[in-house]
C-alpha cells in the first residue's frame, strides 16, 4: 500500500471513529431511557436505568443475564445506526471489517461491532451516585 492509500484509509478510519463515538453516546441516552419496568436487577437495587445496570456489571462482574444486556445494547446500536445517513452506515460497515475490500461485502453487523467496541469502555468510566451506592452495598 502506498502512502496515499494509507492516508485515505486513515482519514476514513478517523471519520468512522468519530461517528462510532457519536452513536455510542446516543446509545447511552437510549439505555438511560430504559427505566424501572425494564430493569433486571430489581427495584431494591437502587439502580434506575438499564445504563446503570450495564455499567455496574462491567465494573464488577457480569450477571447471568449479560447476554440479554448485550442484545439490548446491540438493538440500541442498530436503531441509532439506522438514524444515520446511509453513507455513514456504509462507512462504519466498511471500516468495521478490516478484510472488507468491497463495500458490497460489508454489512451492518460490522458497524455494530465497531460501535460496540467504542461503547464498552464508556461503561467502565461511568460513575453515578446510584452506581457507587450499589457497588458499596453489593
Amino acid at each position: 500500500m502506498d502512502n496515499s492509500n494509507l492516508t485515505e484509509y486513515q482519514l476514513l478510519y478517523d471519520l468512522s471513529e468519530y461517528y462510532s463515538q457519536i452513536t455510542a453516546k446516543r446509545v447511552i441516552k437510549s439505555l438511560q431511557s430504559l427505566r424501572r419496568n425494564c430493569l433486571l436487577s430489581g427495584n431494591e437495587s437502587g439502580l434506575e436505568t438499564t445504563w446503570d445496570e450495564i455499567c455496574v456489571q462491567v465494573q464488577t462482574e457480569l450477571s447471568i443475564y449479560w447476554d440479554v444486556y448485550v442484545e439490548t445494547i446491540r438493538n440500541c446500536i442498530r436503531i441509532e445506526l439506522f438514524e444515520q445517513f446511509h453513507e455513514v452506515q456504509n462507512l462504519l460497515a466498511y471500516t468495521g471489517n478490516k478484510d472488507c475490500n468491497n463495500i458490497n461485502d460489508c454489512n451492518v453487523d460490522f458497524a455494530i461491532k465497531q460501535i460496540y467496541t467504542e461503547f464498552i469502555p464508556l461503561t467502565d468510566n461511568y460513575n453515578s451516585k446510584r452506581a457507587k451506592r450499589y457497588l458499596n452495598v453489593g
